[in-house]
């Protein structure tokens, strides 16, 4: 039983459960997790990979809790980690139907994280579900599905109609909302 071991390295242990998630042992993985954060709680790592792992597995609430540490701690993270950490804080956030919270934390995912396409879809997500932005972004996220699944025709038309509406739309949008769709539409203008 783990709680009979020696403290232990974090980074194996992490690995280790890693692992094991992914062989489809989850409950080892979590014995591992649990042990991991009762170890080393202050290895930020591993206690992010842990509110990861509570999300994926359909435990919001505890998955923000131990976001609620880190958050609290910004130190145990580096940049890169940071911004990952940005990212599960959204879509946990997301999840529980905290969209301004997860809106928040989506914008800084995007600022910061090394994957800008993964991070523009949680955005573009998350702002799909947010009343004043439902309408536009709901076009955008189903224009790159489109895109993504090579239906360039539709993606560009249904692109197109989202600038349209951005553009009809009563209430006033920001440039950056502007030349996001504006982006968008050159992409798939050059594929």
């Amino acid at each position: 039983p783990p709680e009979k071991l020696q403290p232990a390295n974090p980074r194996p242990l992490l690995l280790y459960a890693s692992l094991l998630e992914k062989r489809g042992q989850k409950d080892a993985a979590l014995q591992n997790l649990v042990r991991l954060k009762r170890e080393s709680i202050g290895y930020g790592p591993g206690t992010l990979y842990y509110a990861d792992f509570l999300l994926r597995n359909g435990k919001p609430k505890e998955s923000l809790k131990v976001l609620q540490f880190l958050i609290n701690r910004p130190d145990l993270l580096e940049g890169m980690q940071r911004a990952e950490a940005f990212a599960v804080a959204a879509r946990t956030f997301e999840t529980l139907g905290m969209l301004p919270q997860a809106l928040r934390f989506a914008n800084a995912a995007y600022r910061d994280h090394f994957n800008k396409e993964e991070m523009e879809d949680l955005l573009f997500r998350v702002k799909s579900k947010i009343p004043s932005f439902r309408d536009t972004y709901s076009i955008i996220v189903e224009g790159r599905k489109n895109e993504k699944n090579k239906v360039l025709e539709r993606a560009l038309s249904l692109y197109i109609k989202a600038i349209e509406k951005n553009r009809n739309d009563p209430m006033p949008r920001s440039e950056e909302h502007t030349s996001e769709l504006q982006s968008h539409l050159n992409l798939v203008c050059r594929l």
